[in-house]
């Protein structure tokens, strides 16, 4: 049975807070989280029930304690989880995620919720025409009235705008633009974070598989300049087999940090990551592991400055328990 957990940092350590979990559930999480100030976070995730159902979840801190808020869940499904926030104000926030088809249907679709500071309401999130799977990853609101949504539609990347009445698909570019008729389900890309610095700059990130080397994995990075979806040239690490991107945080367009984990081609081992965009061009920077870690990974980043960041993820450690894991620029 998994928990709930939030941390906080107070520049000197990490200390645990009290994390409610829902009433009778059999399993709780949190994915992200955002801070309109000091004393106002939201948190978002996932319940399980006593049926088997996951429901949506989201938390409130108050500046001294966290409290339970009431998410909706869609009508006519049994499943639905939340993994993206973002608050541009005390009084507004968005999250995202999937929602299970409705009436028992096959597939998953885009679930978007917006709280205006007395409760949250279930937004319309229309999906591509024949779309049978697609989700929303992470979100990014550099107002009230503009926000970025990112996930997969149909196992493509995707990319959702709204514009203080509703929600829009955009296109964004295929990473790997090569045909692959063979691939199947092996061939796809997705984006996992985003990051809006302001209203008509926005960047994503994610992972795709590699047509030319099957079950090779790349990062992928596109930018929106106010009109259209680009790529953007990414670094791999090098050696590296499988490298993923999680998460971003952009100081400007042209400042960005982003997390996930790598794989190399020989070992299993997987160790963090973790690349930084100066103008035009990332690069990899090296991360710190912890020894006798077997598997490291990093998913959520925030940088408050230019030279100021923390990421948070987790390790596995030899003993075969999960740790928390921290790491501050």
């Amino acid at each position: 049975m998994g928990v709930t957990l939030a941390e906080r940092w107070n520049g000197v350590a990490w200390s645990i807070q009290p994390a409610p979990n829902p009433a009778g559930s059999t399993d709780s999480g949190l994915s992200a989280v955002s801070c309109s100030s000091r004393d106002a976070c939201t948190a978002v995730g996932r319940s399980a029930n006593n049926v088997g159902e996951s429901l949506t979840l989201a938390e409130r801190w108050n500046g001294s304690r966290w409290s339970l808020q009431a998410t909706p869940t869609p009508a006519g499904t049994g499943h639905g989880f939340l993994s993206g926030v973002s608050c541009p104000s005390f009084h507004v926030c968005t999250a995202v995620g999937a929602r299970e088809a409705a009436n028992g249907g096959f597939g998953f679709a885009m679930l978007g919720e917006r709280w205006d500071g007395a409760q949250w309401v279930i937004q319309p999130t229309p999906d591509l025409p024949g779309t049978q799977i697609s989700g929303l990853a992470g979100v990014s609101c550099p107002s009230v009235a503009a926000c970025t949504a990112v996930g997969s539609a149909n196992f493509a990347t995707l990319a959702d705008r709204w514009d203080g009445n509703a929600w829009l698909v955009q296109p964004t570019p295929s990473p790997d633009p090569r045909p692959c008729s063979e691939c199947g389900i092996h061939a796809f890309s997705l984006f996992s974070g985003v990051s809006c610095p302001a209203i008509t700059q926005c960047i994503a990130v994610g992972y795709y598989a590699d047509h030319a080397n099957l079950g090779h994995i790349l990062t992928v990075a596109e930018l929106w300049n106010g009109t259209a979806w680009s790529l953007q040239p990414t670094a791999e690490p090098t050696g590296a087999g499988q490298s993923y991107l999680f998460g971003v945080s952009c100081t400007s367009s042209n400042i960005c940090t982003a997390v996930g984990a790598s794989v190399p081609v020989t070992g299993s081992s997987v160790g963090t990551l973790i690349e930084r965009k100066h103008g035009a061009r990332w690069a990899v920077q090296p991360t710190p592991n912890l020894a006798g870690a077997v598997y490291s990974s990093l998913s959520g980043i925030s940088c408050p400055a230019i030279t100021a960041c923390v990421t948070v993820g987790f390790y596995l450690s030899g003993s075969g328990a999960y740790v928390p894991l921290a790491e501050q620029y």
